[in-house]
């Protein structure tokens, strides 16, 4: 076998399948090798892009008006080409949504098919998911994810009475690989399209996801690039050898063709990058263990919490709290405060004070969530210590006729309450906690404090307002082309391991430069065709520029022409491209 004679030499032909929506029947087929067809064909072109579910247009030739045209409406199509009748593979196999009738002449009457292909289904199906994982757990892992996400009815809207998207496309989970097993811990997409999720989780991995139609079938595939790696080389005109080249393996370029290497911000390069995340009402501090409570007749209470740096900003508070007996008046309250620690006492700078109406609390432990505000710069340590107190309140609703005063600290269980704790005494616990004698708020810098860490814990809830920064410098890269920023949103990841990690995976891409040869020629292997995704080796002679690259779009266009009357195509139309490291002056396969 050799590329100078047939088969090699011989043009690529459609066999073109149109079945019903649901592939279920056939209702015309088109072979090129054919002398006799139930239709005919007079064009088509059919196309696979990265990022992009592929296209095709079908021209059908019905001068006569003989086809039915509804049966050309919303059709399943099936695309193979071959250069004999016995190799043909599958190209696409896509949905024909667009139909339109052109009338050229009076006697001429073309029936246009146009349609995408399968994966454009995903971003037309949702999901209706909310899950926290561990992340040593085996669901956490990103192709479990997904292959739950296609597989199981319980990932969609309806739940149970729905059907999962595999039964919906028929799209086999065979294609998923399990060494996309990055965690992923937090999932929260309500009413989310399949395909912005398999992006988004691609996105985060590296890993890239599409629809194989090769064998025949529809194969939801998740895999690395370097396992999309292929045999096929192409070679420049000059370093053709039409005896001894592989015809199973090589491809000439035809025509003229550029290789341009850009690192300009507009090809995305960058070397270092930023992004920021802000949640909303964390819980960053817990202790929710019950079994006692503590009265405030007569004493003040206080808790220690410990806070993080990035979660210093505190917006709320919730204790647990209950009463005994019915205040004189309802706006008998209860005074708290949040303190810094001194020396693992409550007597710190106070940050911020909050009232509870006792009138609010009810005879057995409830929740009480309490607004504070305090900033993150009141807090500027590493870990800051600091204490929740809770004080005695007095049945008195003025003091010396200032209606805003405490009153005196009173005994009366008509003006006390409770604070739950978890009821461990002469144990050691992580936290300390405080009480002090007569407990009076008015004289609150005047208590004395007695903390222990021999329990018991109070229930103690604190929420924050988290705002970070991230970045991620490529040092090697900025030294070669200059320090370059940019910043990358990040709003639809949760947990910060992944944040971090989808800014390291993109510096490692937008700290190379893009090479790329875009729209050219070139021949067609036998037993072969180019597909998007697919990773292949370029040698030209002249340049001495060979490299590994992937296959960004691949179109083939199937016509006639005066030598040849019947429908094909003698090459692939492509564009590739790579990251192109400047450190090492070739491209890389991530």
């Amino acid at each position: 076998m050799v590329t100078g004679a047939p088969p090699y030499t011989n043009a690529l032909r459609p066999r073109i399948t149109i079945k019903t929506i649901d592939g279920a029947d056939t209702l015309y087929t088109y072979d090129s090798f054919l002398s006799s067809n139930p239709i005919n064909v007079g064009y088509c072109d059919m196309e696979s892009a990265v990022s992009e579910a592929g296209t095709f247009n079908i021209q059908i030739q019905d001068h006569n008006n003989l086809i039915p045209k509804d049966n050309i409406h919303n059709v399943k199509v099936y695309l193979e080409l071959g250069k004999t009748d016995t190799s043909y593979q599958h190209f696409l196999i896509g949905y024909g949504d667009i139909f339109a009738v052109d009338r050229a002449m009076t006697n001429s009457q073309i029936y246009n098919l146009t349609g995408f292909g399968p994966s454009v289904w995903a971003y037309q199906l949702y999901i209706h998911r909310r899950e926290k994982y561990r992340r040593e757990e085996s669901d956490a892992k990103v192709y479990n994810i997904i292959d739950n996400a296609l597989t199981k009815r319980l990932w969609r809207p309806l739940k149970k009475d729905d059907e999962s998207i595999e039964d919906i496309t028929g799209w086999s989970p065979d294609g998923i690989s399990t060494k996309v097993n990055t965690p992923y811990t937090v999932l929260n997409k309500p009413f989310t399209f399949f395909g912005d999720l398999c992006d988004e989780l691609c996105d985060i991995t590296g890993a890239v996801w599409f629809i194989d139609c090769s064998t025949g079938s529809e194969i939801f595939t998740l895999s690395y690039n370097p396992d999309l790696q292929t045999n096929i080389v192409l070679k420049s005109g000059d370093l053709a050898d039409r005896v001894n080249d592989d015809p199973l393996r090589t491809a000439y370029i035809k025509g003229a063709f550029r290789v341009e290497d850009n690192s300009t911000r507009e090809a995305g390069t960058a070397t270092r990058l930023f992004t920021s995340t802000v949640s909303d009402e964390v819980e960053v501090f817990n202790l929710k263990d019950i079994g006692g409570s503590t009265t405030t007749t007569f004493r003040a209470i206080a808790q220690q919490a410990i806070i993080d740096n990035d979660a210093r900003r505190i917006e709320s508070i919730e204790l647990s709290l209950w009463k005994d007996g019915e205040p004189d008046s309802p706006n008998s309250r209860l005074n708290g405060d949040v303190c810094l620690d001194s020396g693992n006492k409550p007597t710190g700078q106070v940050l911020d004070e909050f009232h509870v109406d006792l009138g609010s609390l009810k005879h057995n432990p409830e929740k009480i969530r309490i607004p504070v505000d305090i900033k993150a710069k009141d807090l500027d340590v590493a870990q800051s210590k600091i204490w929740v107190r809770i004080f005695q309140r007095s049945n008195e609703e003025t003091v010396d006729g200032d209606p805003d005063g405490n009153g005196d600290p009173n005994h009366g269980t008509k003006h006390t309450c409770r604070w739950t704790h978890n009821n461990q005494f002469n144990t050691v616990q992580p936290y300390y906690s405080a009480t002090a004698p007569e407990g009076d708020s008015d004289k609150k810098d005047k208590l004395v404090w007695t903390a222990t860490n021999m329990g018991p814990l109070y229930r103690l809830t604190i929420f924050s307002n988290i705002r970070r920064i991230f970045a991620r410098t490529n040092r090697a890269a900025s030294n070669k082309i200059r320090l370059r920023e940019q910043f990358i949103p990040t709003d639809f990841l949760d947990d910060p391991n992944d944040v971090t990690r989808y800014l390291s995976l993109n510096l490692s891409q937008t700290s190379k430069g893009r090479r790329a040869i875009g729209d050219f020629r070139v021949t067609v292997p036998d037993n072969f065709l180019f597909r998007a995704y697919q990773w292949v080796y370029i040698s030209d002679g002249l340049s001495d520029i060979s490299d590994t690259l992937q296959v960004q779009r691949a179109r083939y266009v199937c016509g006639t022409s005066q030598g040849d009357a019947q429908l094909g195509t003698r090459q692939a139309e492509l564009t590739l491209s790579g990251l192109y490291n400047t450190l090492l002056g070739a491209c890389t396969c991530v």
